[in-house]
């Protein structure tokens, strides 16, 4: 089974990827001591929990234009990030 860590699932670099850089996303990194790597599996989520809608498969990659871990959406569904998370989160946060 994938891990499950939380993540801003709207910042997003320029390829739709989730940036894995925020403090709530790290410290559920540490806590589950996971160290991330490229092609590592996870499902990522928005909020309080990891409601069906909020949720997502994500395959990690690093992003060497940032210099810091991103998630790829394993099924984006669209080319547009935007149109992609508002389909899977309220409009506001």
């Amino acid at each position: 089974m994938a891990p499950i860590v939380p993540a801003d699932l709207r910042n997003r670099d320029s390829d739709g990827r989730i940036r894995l850089n925020t403090a709530v996303t790290l410290a559920e990194l540490a806590r589950q001591g996971l160290e991330l790597d490229v092609g590592l599996a996870l499902v990522v989520y928005c909020g309080g929990s990891a409601e069906p809608g909020q949720s997502l498969a994500a395959t990690v990659e690093y992003s060497a234009a940032e210099g810091i871990w991103v998630a790829a959406p394993d099924d984006l569904g669209d080319s547009n990030p935007a149109a992609f998370a508002d389909r899977f989160l309220p409009a506001q946060i």
